[in-house]
């Protein structure tokens, strides 16, 4: 049980963090890297808000909501156009979101 929670923080908080943080380093990234972390952050976005409706108590509904405006920003299938100025400050206030999330609301789960 313990090893399956273990993998549940990886793949659903730990992982869309550090994508988003690498998307903000100054490198060149792959022309594919930003379909794959909007894929990426979209689904765990999608996992935290199932387990945020079905697992927790109804006054955890502000982070579902949030997490569901993260699902609306971070749609590969239609996608919002973000401007090069707004795209480092957004991917950094999301790792942030995921990781309090996590900290907050999942980490003693």
């Amino acid at each position: 049980m313990e090893m399956q929670r273990y993998f549940k923080n990886i793949l659903v908080w730990i992982i869309p963090t550090i994508l988003l943080l690498v998307s903000m380093a100054p490198i060149p990234l792959t022309v594919f890297y930003p379909f794959i972390l909007k894929i990426i952050v979209s689904i765990a976005a999608i996992i935290i808000t199932y387990l945020l409706f079905t697992e927790k108590p109804k006054y955890y509904l502000a982070w579902g909501i949030v997490f569901i405006l993260i699902i609306f920003i971070f749609n590969p299938i239609v996608q919002i156009n973000i401007s090069m100025g707004v795209d480092i400050p957004l991917a950094l206030i999301t790792a942030i979101i995921f990781m309090a999330n996590w900290f907050f609301v999942f980490r003693k789960q």
